[in-house]
């Protein structure tokens, strides 16, 4: 969700462990900074740090807002991923997002369409992975691999 488009941000923490506190409500509730010692709460914490950076490193895909939500830079991808892969796009870039919703690192296929996303039909592409690793995937017309691992999601950059 962090990804699509008209996702607001919040600042509440319960979802790294930050349990309510008695006389708060979810909106004005202390955030107990000790939580992230527990290292699944500081994964957690890590990881959605480098996704707010993803965001703020493209702002020409995740800053834009149309009035019309069906204007929206976001199309399908097809993938064996157990959830719906989507890519977000702008400027002759696209960012792909695979998520894995099992137990299990996924291998995942997936192909994309370029004319879906303003991209032109036939090219190369480059694909880099921003997350959860950086890592230089390939080159490939519209058709990639990427390991997943559980419970996680890979997000990818295709450009010329």
């Amino acid at each position: 969700a962090i990804f699509g488009p008209y996702i607001p941000l919040w600042f509440i923490g319960d979802d790294w462990g930050n349990l309510l506190k008695p006389g708060c409500g979810m909106f004005n509730n202390y955030i107990d900074w000790s939580t992230l010692e527990i290292p699944e709460n500081r994964a957690f914490y890590e990881d959605f740090k480098k996704m707010i950076g993803i965001r703020r490193q493209y702002p020409e895909i995740f800053e834009y807002f149309p009035e019309n939500h069906r204007e929206s830079n976001i199309c399908k991808i097809q993938s064996n991923c157990n959830l719906q892969a989507y890519a977000r796009y702008a400027d002759g870039k696209a960012i792909f997002v695979l998520p894995n919703y099992s137990d299990q690192e996924l291998h995942a296929e997936a192909s994309f369409a370029p004319e879906d996303m303003g991209l032109e039909a036939g090219q190369t592409y480059q694909l880099t992975q921003l997350f959860p690793e950086k890592a230089v995937i390939s080159n490939c017309n519209n058709t990639f691999k990427v390991n997943i691992p559980a419970q996680s999601l890979a997000v990818i950059l295709a450009e010329k």
